[in-house]
């Protein structure tokens, strides 16, 4: 259990700013769930690594708190120990030789405000993001065809036994929404190159905050729920799909922007979660899309609950097939051929049909066929 350790890290980091039964709405944007166990704010990396070493020693799992911007709390009781790196470096932001270093618990909107004050732009299509620089990171966050990672030029970190790593950007796959990092490494700061900022930079960025303000709703919320499929647009599909207006308990779906989920004052983890668990199954039964969280859950559990709840097809398929990028955008579950799986594609679909409306279409067909 957690809390019989408590005591013991109290005294092992006398500097560890410990607080125990934290409610997650008082942490996330979305203010869904019950309490946090334990969270901790460590000083500096020093004391993150011996952090990270101990809770491996007593195998207390973690989870690393960026701005909670996209982040579903959990109503179940977890052995979860958070960590927020909300001071000393990890909020700093360093420039030399024309490089920008941040730690991981910067903030964007500080980050690009800095940044545009020593002359460097660049960042504009991403300002209304709500994050801090290690989430965002972790996701490679984007907005306007743009992402974090393009101006990214290091990363730096501890791994799961509190040792230190770092990586250029050459040496991570970064795609829609997703780094190849390994799930129990923690970032703690990045350095840039930024390009020269604009004449109307400024401009740029009031202009998309502008923007943003008109066509996001207010209220408590976590951002975009679910990612684009491909070239598609999910709040396209979530409204195309009747789903706009609907309720779980607290939870409902804005009129506003159908990809937001609003937290209408009480709603739980479940009322979201059962919630996307509805629009998924409207959105598959309308297109044939079967949408993916771009939020995320604490609770693991309610990760995998979502998804067993709508099974997306297993389709057999190489990953040189011409099908096999769409076939992923669309949520399909890709396996190797020779695997378990619902469908295995005897044909190949000419290149003119290869986008995700057109092969949903198609993979509908042949489950139903096949039922």
């Amino acid at each position: 259990m957690l809390r019989d350790h408590l005591e013991a890290m109290k005294a092992e980091f006398p500097t560890l700013s410990l607080r125990e039964n934290v409610p997650w709405r008082e942490v996330t944007s979305l203010k869904a769930g019950g309490d946090i166990p334990a969270l901790a704010e460590p000083p500096d990396d020093i004391v993150l690594a011996r952090l990270i070493r101990f809770c491996r020693k007593r195998r207390i799992p973690i989870l690393l708190l960026g701005n909670g911007s996209n982040l579903i709390g959990s109503d179940r009781d977890s052995e979860l120990l958070v960590i927020r790196l909300n001071r000393g470096n990890f909020i700093r932001i360093c420039f030399a030789d024309g490089r920008i270093i941040a730690g991981a618990g910067v903030r964007l909107k500080d980050f690009a405000r800095a940044c545009l004050e020593r002359g460097f732009g660049g960042l504009a299509p991403l300002i209304g993001i709500p994050g801090r620089i290690g989430g965002m990171l972790r996701m490679n966050a984007g907005a306007n065809g743009a992402s974090i990672s393009d101006h990214l030029y290091e990363l730096c970190g501890f791994g799961p036994n509190g040792e230190s790593w770092s990586l250029l950007k050459e040496e991570v796959a970064w795609e829609y929404r997703h780094a190849s990092l390994p799930p129990d490494t923690v970032i703690t700061a990045a350095i840039f190159k930024l390009p020269p900022a604009s004449a109307n930079e400024q401009q740029l960025i009031a202009d998309e905050l502008k923007k943003r303000s008109e066509r996001q709703p207010k209220g408590f919320n976590a951002g975009c729920f679910f990612r684009n499929p491909g070239k598609e647009s999910a709040g396209k599909l979530i409204d195309e799909a009747g789903c706009k207006g609907l309720t779980v308990g607290d939870a409902a779906v804005s009129d506003l922007h159908a990809n937001f989920i609003l937290n209408l004052g009480h709603a739980t983890e479940k009322d979201i979660s059962d919630l996307m668990i509805l629009i998924r199954q409207r959105v598959a039964a309308y297109s044939g899309i079967y949408l993916r969280p771009e939020v995320c859950f604490a609770s693991a559990e309610a990760l995998e609950n979502f998804y067993a709840a709508v099974p997306a097809p297993r389709v057999a398929l190489t990953e040189d097939s011409p099908l096999y990028g769409v076939l992923k955008n669309i949520g399909c579950e890709l396996v190797r051929p020779g695997e378990p799986a619902d469908l295995i594609p005897t044909g190949v679909l000419p290149p003119e049909t290869l986008t995700e409306r057109a092969c949903a279409a198609w993979l509908r067909d042949l489950v139903s066929h096949k039922k």
